[in-house]
């Protein structure tokens, strides 16, 4: 029997990699994507790929289970992280295995700063790091870690948010508004 798997987010550029390198294995494997970008949809280098609810959305896991019953699948393999951590939430309700670490894990790993705070008290070498919530937390940041300093969001891809900063002047244009 042909192994057959469900790929979210079939269409973005990590999804792609991953049907790629599935596709380069000698074993026949049917893959089956689901998108719920408007314009990714068209990119997922699949043979069948269905729409489907963002995420977020609460119509998202039944819409999965409805694919997954009607294609048979075996494996689901989430690949953004909204979509890791609403399986990784939901997966006792999910007809179809899923091979993810536990549920903290995973939230440890989509917060940077936990994930770095973590990683230091276990002695793995990271950049020194700070959460940001005010203009006093800048004033200390700087104060901690001199300038030049690196500004990122806590969750996210790709960057997102990634600023260079060497003074405070800067920063406090960065910082949310009181209002």
């Amino acid at each position: 029997m042909q192994k057959r798997i469900l790929v979210t987010g079939a269409g973005g550029p990590a999804s792609i990699n991953f049907i790629r390198s599935i596709n380069l294995v000698h074993e026949k494997i049917e893959i089956v994507g689901t998108e719920a970008g408007e314009y990714s949809y068209y990119l997922a280098p699949v043979e069948k790929v269905y729409k489907v609810p963002w995420a977020n959305s609460p119509d998202y896991i039944a819409a999965l289970n409805e694919i997954i019953e009607k294609e048979d699948i075996e494996f689901l393999h989430a690949q953004a992280d909204l979509e890791v951590r609403v399986i990784s939430d939901n997966r006792e309700k999910l007809s179809a295995a899923v091979f993810l670490p536990s549920k903290r894990a995973i939230n440890t790993c989509q917060d940077k700063l936990e994930a770095t705070n973590l990683w230091m008290k276990k002695n793995v070498p990271v950049a020194r790091a700070v959460r940001l919530r005010d203009e006093h937390d800048v004033e200390k940041a700087f104060d901690e870690l001199g300038s030049p300093i690196w500004i990122r969001a806590t969750h996210g891809a790709g960057g997102r948010g990634s600023t260079r900063s060497v003074g405070c002047r800067r920063m406090r244009c960065l910082m949310p508004s009181e209002s």
